[in-house]
């Protein structure tokens, strides 16, 4: 049996050809434009029996026999157009009407608003996009409602410390001595941090984060970032170790930027490791660009954790940070036009593996 092809338009969770409910959906259009075609046809082949008669025949216009099948022919053709219009008007009207009640609910704060596809092909694409901008809208809103929380609850922190310290050494509880004051000068240093990490996300999502780049020499860079941890590895028995090749290529890169993506992945290292752990950091070259890759011995990442560890604030239960530096390292690498991508397994350690483009 000939069959013929699925048209682009036609929905794609819909069946090709139409079985069962479509068929009769199709039956319950085509049936009433059907009809109202047959009430033209009837009109148009009344009209021009009287044509025939009057211009053809000759026959007089005063009235006889035939006026009345003129007169029906003319009142079919007028009821039959006026009831397509209005049924074309409804098809392509109410859909409309929808669409934009549901825009007025979705500007009036309601992210829930979605439209019902029907109608035409091109009506029903025009909701079906509606619907997905709907979708990421409700996404950007929660995901900016999410931040805003995480963000207080961050900042609450610190400056609870800060506040609880300073009126217990007003009333006397605390000694204003160089303890309680080191320790207000670590809190505000977090603070600090925190909010400059804030500051880059910032800039790094509006693609407004200044880069400065620079040849760089990846092992020397890479040397400088282990010997920032040397002293703390060293205290909980840790070994850092650096494996790059004596003839690296400088790449164009910013250092700062860069530097501060590794130190961020040694400091993650070192907290999953414990005493006899290694981490290793690994230079190669290939033909697309650079490979980095920080790998440790540590206790590894909970599968449950491991597709979310890029996302802000995001934290596991044994972490100690503000969630904030593995998205930010995220992001610095995107600015550099390369990936980052992490392997891990409870147990066995981790690696995390950033690739530059030359």
């Amino acid at each position: 049996m000939l069959r013929h092809p699925r048209p682009t338009w036609w929905p794609e969770d819909e069946p090709w050809p139409p079985r069962g409910p479509r068929q009769t959906h199709l039956a319950r259009r085509v049936f009433p434009a059907a009809f109202f075609i047959t009430l033209l046809l009837i009109g148009a082949i009344a009209l021009l029996m009287r044509f025939v008669q009057v211009v053809i025949l000759d026959q007089p216009v005063e009235p006889h026999p035939g006026g009345p099948g003129f007169l029906l022919g003319g009142l079919l053709m007028l009821v039959g157009v006026a009831l397509l219009l209005r049924r074309g008007a409804r098809t392509f009207l109410t859909p409309l009407d929808d669409l934009i009640q549901t825009a007025q609910r979705l500007a009036d704060g309601d992210t829930g608003a979605r439209v019902q596809p029907r109608g035409g092909p091109e009506l029903r694409a025009l909701a079906r996009a509606f619907n997905d901008m709907a979708d990421r809208l409700q996404a950007q809103t929660q995901k900016r409602q999410d931040m805003l929380a995480d963000v207080t609850h961050e900042l609450r922190t610190p400056l609870t410390i800060i506040q609880g310290t300073i009126e217990g050494m007003q009333d006397g509880v605390y000694p204003a001595d160089e303890e309680r004051l080191a320790e207000l000068l670590g809190e505000t240093r977090r603070l600090s941090h925190l909010i400059d990490d804030l500051r880059i996300l910032s800039l790094s999502e509006r693609g407004a984060l200044p880069m400065e780049r620079e040849p760089t020499d990846l092992a020397q860079l890479a040397a400088d970032a282990l010997g920032a941890f040397r002293s703390e590895a060293e205290k909980n028995g840790v070994a850092l170790t650096l494996d790059a090749p004596a003839d690296l290529k400088p790449v164009d890169v910013d250092p700062l930027r860069l530097g501060q993506v590794l130190g961020n992945l040694i400091a993650n290292a070192l907290h999953a490791c414990g005493q006899g752990d290694e981490v290793t950091m690994a230079i190669k070259e290939d033909t697309a660009g650079s490979i980095i890759t920080v790998a440790d011995t540590g206790a590894g990442i909970p599968s449950e954790d491991l597709p979310h560890i890029f996302e802000r604030f995001y934290k596991s239960e044994s972490s100690g940070g503000s969630g904030l530096g593995l998205a930010i390292a995220r992001d610095l690498v995107r600015a550099h036009g390369g990936t980052i991508q992490v392997d891990s397994s409870p147990g066995e350690g981790s690696r995390f593996t950033i690739e530059l483009p030359r």
